[in-house]
């Protein structure tokens, strides 16, 4: 199984205390971006990943291709511009479920990709997010081209919603994703997205509402509560184990990536939702993106001394 990820990477300026921004002196810099959390939950459960993004060419674009290197993901395709600075975004945090992030991106080196650079590529799943196509009206162009390529090569294609509020509006959203979930096989979005996009909060609603769109796999994703899920005519949900949460961002993408991993595995949809919650457990108990994504040795060693 491989997989085939498209998206932006950015540094990320974590703080390394609460408060308001204007009164924080020191923060840690890492490395983050939505679409690259799960390429790297996928990579440290020794999955094959291969991702495909733009970054300038500057020293933070340096610091982030020798990061996806080291993270075990094919780089060999994260392109480099000379017209365009790497993305960055800046995190302040309030308290555990009051966390802001300012995105300085404007204009994203991405927008340098294109058709051709995905055209030697049949994976056997194709992931990206709706952060990709709000960046502009070219990027969602791209996004329904490289969707509907795929789809022609039979390839399956797994969307999480991604709501960014501040790259466009609810309206435009609407519209985007409606052109976009006919090419979807597994679609993530968030209980509270749902709301928002569709005025929809419930799940059965939810379903019946997608149901034109004819997507496999429906995940919904519910913070604290889980998630509940509809494949092959059956509806599975579960709950988390309660933890201490002391970061929120990149739980959403650790969920994808553990549920991706056991779509590799041909499991059960009960392990793929388990696997999702058990992931971003591990994500929010720690501070940063994707710092606290685990690796298969690590979860297996953990197994056996539980």
């Amino acid at each position: 199984m491989n997989f085939l990820i498209v998206g932006e990477p950015l540094i990320c300026f974590n703080p390394t205390e609460n408060g308001a921004l204007r009164f924080v002196s020191q923060f840690k810099k890492t490395i983050g971006g939505a679409e690259l959390n799960v390429a790297i939950g996928l990579s440290r459960l020794e999955m094959d990943v291969t991702y495909i993004s733009a970054v300038g060419n500057d020293a933070l674009g340096d610091e982030i291709i020798h990061f996806i290197k080291s993270e075990g993901i094919d780089s060999k395709h994260v392109l480099r511009s000379n017209e365009h600075t790497t993305s960055l975004y800046i995190k302040e945090i309030m308290n555990e479920s009051n966390i802001n992030s300012y995105f300085y991106r404007k204009p994203s080196a991405t927008e340098i990709l294109n058709e051709k650079h995905f055209e030697e590529f049949k994976p056997s799943l194709f992931f990206m997010t709706g952060i990709f196509p709000a960046l502009s009206c070219y990027h969602l162009d791209l996004t329904r081209n490289l969707m509907k390529s795929m789809k022609e090569k039979n390839v399956t294609i797994a969307f999480d919603v991604n709501v960014r509020r501040k790259l466009w509006s609810v309206e435009e959203m609407q519209s985007a994703f409606k052109m976009l979930f006919p090419y979807i096989d597994i679609l993530f979005i968030g209980d509270d997205e749902a709301e928002l996009l569709f005025g929809i909060a419930n799940f059965e609603e939810l379903v019946d509402f997608l149901t034109v769109f004819n997507i496999s796999e429906i995940v919904m994703k519910q913070g604290k509560d889980g998630a509940i899920v509809k494949a092959s005519n059956q509806i599975f949900s579960a709950k988390p184990k309660p933890l201490k949460t002391i970061d929120t961002v990149g739980a959403g993408d650790a969920f994808a990536a553990g549920y991706l991993y056991q779509w590799a595995q041909n499991s059960s949809i009960e392990n793929r939702v388990h696997w999702g919650n058990k992931l971003a457990g591990y994500v929010i108990s720690t501070l940063g993106d994707n710092e606290g994504l685990p690796t298969l040795i690590q979860l297996n060693r953990n197994t056996i001394n539980r």
